[in-house]
């Protein structure tokens, strides 16, 4: 995931909201540990 964050900075763009969040569904088995695990990335992100 750094490398994706730090390529949009690179690449100019401000970081304007990062949201990491679990799906415990995708983790079908773990139980418990399952709602630790992100399970998708949210990037808001402006040009400037």
């Amino acid at each position: 995931m750094s490398d994706v964050v730090m390529a949009l900075v690179r690449a100019g763009l401000r970081l304007d909201e990062f949201v990491e969040a679990p799906v415990a569904a995708l983790y079908d088995g773990l139980g418990d540990a399952a709602g630790d695990l992100p399970a998708y990335y949210v990037i808001k992100a402006t040009k400037g």
